[in-house]
């Protein structure tokens, strides 16, 4: 469950299923934990138009399968808050790098993943299928380096957040700064970086306004300096004051 609280976990509800079938006018990425999910559920959230991840679980690989079968296409936070993969149970990491072609999502800022992990991943992953998340909360962008989750304190210490358990707590990095990590660090190309936090998160929710300089689509830019810090930004061809953004 990471730094959620365990009181506020529960199963999913037929009005659950109802109340999120109806937000498929939006583009919605749903995160779900298959073992504790209803035969069926998967697949009624999947045909009213979402897309069904699973993450924070620890279902077995078979569990997975399941999902899978009825409609499951890819994995949050690759690694962190799943079953491990071991030699006698692959479980939900082990179903994630054997599921081809999954989309596998990946936070790249040098806590929650080890280097060798990021790359073991990049090589399992269908071509384009691999991309960054930042897995940002509120201290990214401004000048606090603290705030509180369920009344509890997390605080940003030495590039982490953390609860007072020293349980990580979501990510103290922007998007550009996975970028950076994976290309400097990591050893991917840098175009390959750059199309994992542009492109392919934008093919994760069939969205082809976004994640390409294309007639047509969403003027969305970043320009990046020599040493990949953002030097400006354009919404909608509309340059942004950074003041503005953070």
């Amino acid at each position: 469950r990471g730094t959620h609280r365990g009181d506020r976990l529960r199963s999913c509800s037929a009005d659950d299923i109802a109340w999120l079938s109806s937000l498929s006018d939006l583009r919605c990425l749903l995160t779900v934990a298959p073992e504790v999910m209803a035969p069926g559920q998967i697949r009624q959230l999947c045909n009213a138009g979402l897309t069904v991840f699973a993450g924070h679980s620890d279902a077995s690989y078979e569990a997975v399968q399941a999902a899978r079968g009825e409609g499951l296409n890819g994995f949050t936070h690759l690694f962190n808050a799943m079953s491990p993969l071991s030699a006698r149970e692959p479980g939900v990491t082990g179903a994630a790098l054997d599921g081809t072609p999954d989309w596998l999502g990946i936070i790249a800022d040098g806590h929650h993943v080890h280097p060798a992990s990021i790359r073991i991943a990049q090589r399992c992953a269908s071509p384009g299928r691999l991309f960054l998340v930042s897995d940002a909360m509120a201290t990214v962008g401004g000048g606090q380096h603290w705030f509180t989750l369920y009344g509890e304190r997390i605080v940003q210490r030495d590039g982490r957040l953390i609860n007072a358990e020293g349980a990580l707590a979501g990510s103290a990095i922007g998007l550009v700064d996975a970028v950076r990590y994976c290309h400097d660090v990591v050893g991917l190309a840098l175009d390959e970086c750059l199309r994992m936090a542009s492109r392919y998160p934008a093919r994760v929710v069939g969205d082809k306004t976004r994640g390409h300089l294309q007639p047509g689509a969403r003027a969305d830019m970043v320009l990046l300096g020599t040493t990949l810090e953002v030097a400006a930004t354009w919404l909608g061809g509309v340059r942004q004051d950074h003041a503005t953004l953070r």
